[in-house]
């Protein structure tokens, strides 16, 4: 191999490892041809850089140029550059060696400089992880036996999509001129920008936000800070001067962060008014469909829901059947369960979100390096276990011929993006890797549970409150966080109410 202007020999490679151990010691044995080539190019080098009296550049002799550089300084330079090619060279010349990441040089650099001498062998001793010998036999899942609880029918979700399928379809309805508006009304108006002099009289008009007829529901947090709080409690008839902030991130850049005037005319306070569930209403949703038919979708799509968790549960037991009998024992490597603390977090912190109990700033005050170290600690044990499934499915997976297609993954990207436009803003690399990974264990773990018998039982009513049961579910640690952000949230609530979601529910 070439460092430079220099060919170098290859190093001897000894590597030790103990039993259990995710890591292993690589003893090199630098060659004095080696170390010679390299210090003699360093000197030359310097030669070429440093002015000596009495000498042009480049024509002092060596003693004196290495006396006013320093012995040392050129040792160490070549020492960089003897460790950075034979530790890289380490392994790619040696792919038995099966390493994670780059190897660490664990001798003391004082002590290499002091002993290295041109011409002589020079012994490095490096420590790198490996990646983990997994062996499972292949009628080791035959037969497996997992009993599975299966939870009832969902009817609350059942009577929510049905809700939300109704706000759909309904319809605003004009209320008596004297009625006063009330948050979750809407507003049919005329309304009108203007700048805010420092008076607080309107300025020069702006074609912003403006227009006839327009309809406004009061839901505060759902436009710009002021709109809906000015309107709420007004009448038909009646005309407001409502001060609006304008957000600092308004792709109108002259308005960022200003604070401006609406003049707003109101001219009837509306309330939805939701659908008879019959056949009109299922029709409304899709032509030709009867009340009965939408029920029997309804219904589909909720059981679909619970199907779906009880799949995930048989992998999940059979994964852990497997993973405690054949790789209880296989040593995680930091590098590997590092990265798998941070996927772990990352989904935790995104529950703790989804369960609707912190709001985005809230949350980002949670993500700490402090509370990401004491996450690892506490869930050592989950992390290593996690590590051993994808070792396991990766095993499996290349005993039995098991692969994912990459139409597959352009599809599942492609699923994912229609349902959320923030998809295409992340590292697609990751995106893909992560893509693979799911779709890969899911099919390993159905190849598994085909050969499995699988017993279905009704799932018992679990004691206690819901939401202890819920918070006991994330861990000690992961609740502290909660109540912490819970704290802040409720703060905020004072002053910003949570917009509700309105998006169409699934069928």
């Amino acid at each position: 191999a070439r460092v430079g202007m220099v060919t170098l020999p290859p190093a001897a490679v000894y590597m030790t490892r103990e039993p259990g151990s995710a890591t292993a010691r690589v003893a090199l044995t630098v060659p004095g041809e080696a170390t010679r080539e390299v210090f003699d190019a360093m000197v030359r080098d310097a030669k070429a850089r440093t002015s000596v009296d009495g000498f042009k550049k480049g024509k002092a002799p060596d003693a004196l140029v290495i006396g006013q550089v320093g012995r040392d300084r050129l040792k160490s330079n070549a020492l960089a550059t003897l460790i950075q090619h034979y530790v890289q060279t380490a392994v790619a010349d040696n792919p038995e060696l099966n390493a994670i990441g780059e190897p660490e040089v664990v001798d003391d650099s004082a002590a290499l400089i002091a002993a290295f001498a041109p011409g002589e062998p020079l012994e490095l001793t490096l420590e790198v992880e490996l990646w983990p010998e997994v062996s499972v036999p292949k009628d080791a899942y035959e037969g497996l036996e997992v009993e599975v609880e299966v939870p009832p029918f969902n009817q609350e979700a059942y009577d929510e999509t049905l809700r939300q399928l109704r706000q759909r379809q309904a319809r605003l309805e004009d209320l008596p001129a004297d009625t006063v508006a009330k948050e979750g009304d809407h507003v049919r108006v005329d309304m009108a920008g203007f700048e805010k002099l420092e008076s607080g009289e309107k300025g020069d008009p702006l074609d912003v936000a403006s227009g006839e007829g327009l309809s406004v529901e009061l839901a505060v947090g759902k436009f710009m800070p002021g709109l809906v709080e000015g309107l709420l409690g007004c009448k038909a008839g009646e005309t407001r001067l409502v001060p609006v902030q304008f957000s600092s991130r308004s792709q109108q850049a002259q308005l960022a962060g200003k604070e401006l005037l609406f003049e707003v005319t109101v001219h009837s306070v509306q309330r939805r008014v939701l659908p008879e569930l019959d056949d009109d209403f299922a029709a409304g949703i899709q032509p030709g469909l009867t009340l009965e038919g939408l029920n029997e979708k309804v219904r589909d799509g909720v059981q679909a829901e619970v199907d779906k968790m009880v799949r995930e549960r048989t992998h999940m037991l059979l994964e852990r059947l497997l993973v405690d009998k054949y790789l209880s024992n296989t040593p995680v490597p930091a590098a590997l369960a590092d990265e798998q603390a941070r996927k772990s977090f990352a989904q935790m912190l995104t529950n703790i979100k989804d369960r609707g109990d912190v709001d985005d700033e809230a949350l980002k005050q949670m993500v700490t390096p402090e509370a990401f170290e004491q996450y690892k600690a506490e869930y050592a044990e989950e992390i290593a276990r996690a590590v051993r499934a994808s070792l396991l499915v990766d095993a499996v997976a290349a005993q039995e011929g098991i692969a994912v297609d990459q139409a597959d993954i352009e599809e599942q990207k492609a699923m994912m993006a229609s349902v959320d436009k923030e998809v295409e803003k992340v590292d697609q690399a990751l995106l893909v890797r992560q893509i693979e990974a799911t779709l890969l264990r899911d099919r390993v773990l159905a190849y598994i549970a085909e050969k499995a018998t699988v017993t279905k039982v009704p799932m018992q009513e679990k004691e206690g409150a819901e939401g202890a049961a819920g918070d006991r579910a994330i861990g000690p640690m992961c609740r502290c966080m909660l109540r912490a952000a819970r704290g802040l949230g409720r703060a905020r609530a004072l002053a910003r109410r949570p917009r509700v979601w309105d998006g169409k529910p699934k069928l």
